[in-house]
């Protein structure tokens, strides 16, 4: 049994993946007053997929249909980004937690072992 197993592995890839979206939300933000600027989400599943395929490029996608484009053609929503902003922190919090308890883990193995 490897001590570092293949679910550490994708607990790390999704941590990478949870701050990649922030940013990518933080730039629709960024953007929110910008013409024509189409909002972007990264699409996690296939970007979890392809990282543990060893692709480092996130499946970002362009959401062309938002509702609610404005007259200037942006389609970022105040709303919509802090709530995915949320979301995106609470899916983080928890990955974390779980790879700390995953460590704590290990961590009691080796001293019982000591």
């Amino acid at each position: 049994m490897e001590l570092f197993d293949i679910n550490i592995q994708r607990m790390e890839k999704a941590l990478d993946l949870r701050s990649q979206n922030q940013r990518l939300i933080a730039s629709n933000l960024a953007n929110l007053d910008t013409a024509g600027f189409k909002a972007r989400r990264l699409d996690f599943a296939a970007s979890m997929e392809q990282a543990m395929a060893g692709q480092e490029h996130p499946a970002v996608i362009e959401l062309s249909t938002e509702p609610g484009i404005s007259l200037d053609g942006n389609n970022v929503s105040l709303d919509g980004e802090l709530s995915q902003m949320g979301r995106n922190k609470t899916m983080y919090q928890l990955t974390a937690q779980i790879l700390a308890d995953k460590f704590r883990q290990i961590a009691t193995v080796f001293d019982k072992t000591q």
